[in-house]
């Protein structure tokens, strides 16, 4: 007599239906297998051999391999309980084969990492929104010969004279490297007025600012994937971005540097480039 539905479906549950047998990974099952063999002419439904209690869930490889139908010599089963957590497996030389070959003492710990994956998810998109809101916040604060100090705004601020942009970084808690990173970001969102990128990371987000404007939209749309969208990013710089950059080179007859203008070149030939001008002593990346 075959398993009954309701066994069926609770072994099923209870393995999450993963193959509870040789594997440290997930692995689909497909059957149910017997911990006490049905003998000839099967069970009943009801019978003890047919309970949740003494039947696994596995794939077909592992059934074949526990049943006998790969080799002559094939583990076996010595001791199973679901309800206490028992699955003693021993190989064809009667060793213990190890808890962590056997998905059963796994699966515990592979639930609870399923069950922890939505909040870690949750914790990285916080952090993320934390840095967009972050880089667009301290971008405003930058000082400028046009505008006021805003800075200044920081109570502490108020109470020193003599406070510098470094003095009120140091005062929030931030470098100044970090404050350089952020702020051309932070003028990039600001400008595009972007309010909705939320869940990207800072580097995507630069990558994107890095980007040429007519590919922005495109790029924003792969960031579900960032593989791809990565990929996508380095295919666009090789093909339409390269470097632009000020070269200098010294005039013998005046003794000063002369700027030979803007010129757009191809990363790959960017040094051979400085090598052609010959006595150039500086340039300026824009």
């Amino acid at each position: 007599m075959p398993v009954s539905s309701e066994a069926r479906k609770k072994v099923i549950e209870a393995s999450g239906g993963y193959c509870e047998l040789f594997h440290d990974v997930p692995v689909p099952g497909e059957h149910i297998t017997h911990f006490i063999h049905q003998g000839q002419g099967g069970a009943s439904e009801d019978s003890e051999r047919n309970s949740s209690d003494n039947l696994l869930y596995c794939c077909k490889d592992c059934h074949d391999l526990i049943d006998g139908r790969m080799r002559n010599n094939h583990p076996i089963v010595v001791e199973f309980s679901r309800d206490n957590r028992v699955l003693e497996v021993v190989d064809d030389e009667r060793r213990k084969i190890s808890h962590d070959q056997i998905f059963f003492h796994q699966w515990p710990t592979w639930r609870d990492a399923v069950e922890e994956y939505p909040l870690l998810a949750d914790a990285i998109r916080r952090r993320n929104e934390a840095e967009f809101d972050l880089a667009k916040s301290i971008a405003k604060f930058r000082p400028s010969k046009k505008a006021p100090e805003l800075f200044r705004v920081c109570p502490a601020v108020k109470q020193m004279q003599h406070a510098t942009f470094r003095t009120f970084l140091s005062l929030i808690g931030m470098t100044f490297s970090e404050a350089s990173e952020l702020m051309p970001i932070g003028d990039w969102l600001n400008d595009g007025g972007m309010d909705s990128v939320r869940g990207l990371d800072i580097n995507a987000i630069d990558a994107l600012r890095k980007a040429p404007d007519e590919e922005v939209a495109r790029l924003l749309g792969l960031t579900a994937t960032l593989p791809k969208f990565y990929d996508e990013v380095d295919k666009v710089r090789v093909k339409k971005s390269g470097k632009r950059s000020h070269y200098w080179q010294w005039d013998e007859k005046t003794g000063k540097p002369t700027d030979l203008g803007l010129h757009h070149i191809t990363p790959d030939i960017a040094e051979a480039f400085l090598l052609f001008k010959g006595n150039l002593v500086g340039r300026n990346d824009e």
